[in-house]
C-alpha cells in the first residue's frame, strides 16, 4: 500500500477537486481509497453525488470499521463500473469538537485505521494550511503531493514553508528524542541536544543572519559536535529528502515560473536546504470542464470517460447504419496477438504521454495532465530510489526506530567496522 497526502499551503487552490480525480484516475488500475481529512468542512461530500450511509464520524465516534466507512460511487455515477477499484470515506457532515481537534488517542485511532485499509493507494485529503492535524499525517521523508496554483503567490510561499515544516519536524524529532538518541550515540549528552535545539529554533525563526537554513546549521555543528557519524546521519537525511508538487490552473509555462516555480525554489534553497530534491509532477491546466463538474458534483475524470464513451457508441452506431444501408458489413479480422515486454510497453507510453504533452499541444488538455500525473506516480511510487508517499502512517516512535535501524546500513554513517549504535 502507498499512502499519499495531497496538501496545501492556502485554500482556493483546489485541492479537493485534484486529489479526488487523481484518485479516480489511480483507481482505473489500481484499488484506490481517497480519505476527506479536512474535518471541519467535508468538501468531498459535496463534490460526489454518491450518498454516504457511514463517514468518519461513525469511525471516530460510533466505533465503527474504517472500512465499513467507505462509500463507493454506484451506478448512477459509474453506471459501466470502470471506477469500481475507486472508494472515499467522507469527513463528517457537521462541526464536531473532538474530531476536528484531535486528541493523541483519536489521532492514534485514525492512524492505524488508515494502516490497515486494503487498498494499492490511499488518498489523503488534508485540510489546507499548516497546523498539528496537517502534519502528523505527512510523510517524515517527502512533502507527499504540494497542490499551488500561479494564480496564488501566497500558496506557492505556503507550500515552501510546508516543505520547511516537514522536514524539520523530522530533524527535531531525531533530536528531541535523548532516550533513544543515547541508544544510537552513547557520547552525546543532554547539553549537547539542548544546545543544538537552541541552534534549530535559529534556523527555523530565520531572524539569524549566520544560520538562515539546514545548510548553515550543518556547518556550524560539523566541527563542534563530538560524534562526526551524527552530522553525516543529519546530512544524509536532508539530502534524500523528496519534494513532489503538482501546478493546477496552469496556464502558460511563462507565467508559472515567474511566479511559482522561481519563488518555489528559491524558498526552499534559501531557508531549508538546497540539497533537498524537488521534483514536478506536471501540472492541470485551468478548464471550465473541471470547475462544471465540481458544480454538478460529477468528476471531471468520470464524465470526460462517460463523455467519450457516448460518441465512441455514437459514432460506431452511424458508421453501422451507414454500412447496412449500403449492404456492406464489417470485415472480422483476425489478429496474431503480440507478446510484449512490459518494460517496452511503459517506455512507449511514457514516451507517448510525453509527445502529447510538450510537442503536440496536448499540455493544454486536462485528460492528458491527469493521465501523464498518474503515470508519474506509479512510475515513481515503484521505485527503490525514490520516496513519495509513505507505506504506513508512523508515529514518532515507530519512526525514530526505523529512522535509526536504517542509517546503520549507510557506510558515510558507520566507518569501518564501527556500527551506528555501539
Amino acid at each position: 500500500m502507498r499512502i499519499i497526502p495531497v496538501s496545501s499551503g492556502k485554500g482556493g487552490v483546489g485541492k479537493t477537486t485534484f486529489a479526488m480525480n487523481y484518485a479516480l484516475a489511480l483507481s482505473r488500475t489500481h484499488k484506490t481509497v481517497l480519505i476527506d481529512m479536512d474535518t471541519g468542512t467535508s468538501s468531498l461530500r459535496n463534490c460526489l453525488d454518491a450518498p454516504v450511509q457511514k463517514d468518519l464520524y461513525h469511525f471516530l465516534k460510533k466505533n465503527a470499521r474504517l472500512d465499513e466507512c467507505l462509500t463507493p460511487l454506484g451506478q448512477k455515477l459509474d453506471p459501466d463500473s470502470v471506477f469500481r477499484k475507486f472508494s472515499f470515506i467522507a469527513a463528517p457532515k457537521n462541526f464536531i469538537y473532538d474530531v476536528v481537534n484531535f486528541s493523541k488517542d483519536v489521532k492514534l485511532r485514525l492512524i492505524n485505521g488508515i494502516n490497515d485499509i486494503d487498498a494499492d493507494f490511499v488518498i489523503l485529503d488534508v485540510k489546507a494550511g499548516i497546523d498539528y492535524n496537517v502534519i502528523e499525517f505527512l510523510p517524515f521523508t517527502n512533502t507527499g503531493i504540494l497542490l499551488f496554483t500561479p494564480k496564488n503567490k501566497a500558496a506557492t510561499v505556503t507550500a515552501s514553508e510546508m516543505t520547511k515544516a516537514i522536514l524539520f519536524r523530522m530533524i527535531r524529532l531525531i533530536f528531541q528524542s535523548t532516550e533513544v538518541l543515547n541508544r544510537h550515540f552513547p557520547n552525546i549528552n543532554e547539553n549537547d541536544t539542548k544546545l543544538f535545539n537552541e541552534l534549530i529554533d535559529l534556523v527555523e525563526d530565520g531572524y539569524d543572519e549566520q544560520l538562515k537554513s539546514l545548510d548553515d546549521f550543518l556547518l556550524m555543528i560539523e566541527d563542534e559536535f563530538p560524534d562526526k557519524r551524527f552530522v553525516h546521519l543529519l546530512r544524509h537525511a536532508i539530502e534524500h529528502f523528496r519534494v513532489y508538487f503538482v501546478l493546477n490552473m496552469f496556464d502558460s509555462i511563462e507565467e508559472s515560473t515567474d511566479t511559482v516555480i522561481k519563488p518555489f525554489v528559491e524558498n526552499i534553497y534559501s531557508t531549508v536546504s538546497d540539497k533537498v530534491i524537488i521534483h514536478n509532477l506536471g501540472w492541470i491546466v485551468r478548464s471550465e470542464e473541471i470547475y462544471r463538474s465540481t458544480v454538478d458534483a460529477v468528476p471531471f475524470e468520470i464524465a470526460n470517460y462517460y463523455r467519450k464513451r457516448k460518441a465512441e457508441k455514437r459514432k460506431k452506431r452511424k458508421d453501422s447504419d451507414l454500412r447496412s444501408l449500403l449492404g456492406l458489413e464489417r470485415a472480422k479480422k483476425h489478429r496474431k496477438k503480440v507478446k510484449t515486454e512490459n518494460t517496452s510497453e511503459e517506455i512507449n507510453h511514457q514516451v507517448d504521454l510525453l509527445k502529447k504533452m510538450y510537442m503536440n499541444g496536448a499540455g493544454n488538455d486536462p485528460a492528458t495532465n491527469l493521465s501523464f500525473i498518474t503515470d508519474r506516480s506509479l512510475s515513481i511510487s515503484q521505485s527503490m530510489v525514490h520516496r513519495f508517499g509513505m507505506r504506513k502512517i508512523y508515529t514518532n516512535e515507530h519512526f525514530l526506530e526505523k529512522f535509526f535501524t536504517e542509517m546503520k546500513q549507510h557506510p558515510e554513517i558507520s566507518t569501518g567496522s564501527k556500527s551506528l549504535s555501539r
